[in-house]
């Protein structure tokens, strides 16, 4: 059985270890930032204490900010990212916020159709966005939509 629970601090080792096997690596000092913070947020998907997902995002002014959603390759296609971003979604709506944002790789087909399955549209290319050069596609949705 799948469950989903916020993250703390006794989780950060075994997610950066599970964001790193999945190529996405992150400063520690962020993960402390979630388990530390009120305007930060760590959702883990788990099966019997293994990670298997997680979604991190922050709170700040009238914005959700997704910063990333990561499903294991093997548990993809079965709804858990769908459950991970409305988990998300809805501690937005819980804290009146508007909009949803987030920033993918300009050539992550899968995550772009994903979140646009979800609600979002694309609102604009970020040239050079990322630290290797790399661009972004922003997109966004508004919280009052369903998912």
């Amino acid at each position: 059985m799948i469950q989903f629970i916020p993250m703390d601090t006794n989780d950060i080792d075994r997610i950066m270890q599970f964001d790193q096997a999945s190529l996405v690596q992150w400063p520690r000092q962020y993960y402390f930032k979630i388990a530390y913070s009120k305007n930060y947020y760590g959702i883990l998907a788990q099966i019997e204490n293994q990670c298997i997902g997680n979604i991190m995002f922050r709170i700040h002014n009238r914005y959700l900010h997704i910063d990333k959603i990561i499903v294991t390759k093997i548990y993809r296609n079965q709804g858990i990212g769908g459950k991970l971003l409305k988990t998300a979604i809805d501690v937005g709506k819980i804290k009146k916020m508007e909009i949803a944002l987030l920033t993918v790789f300009y050539n992550n087909n899968a995550a772009m159709d994903f979140y646009a399955k979800h609600g979002f549209t694309i609102e604009s290319i970020k040239w050079n966005h990322y630290h290797d050069g790399v661009h972004g596609v922003k997109m966004y949705r508004t919280l009052s939509q369903n998912i």
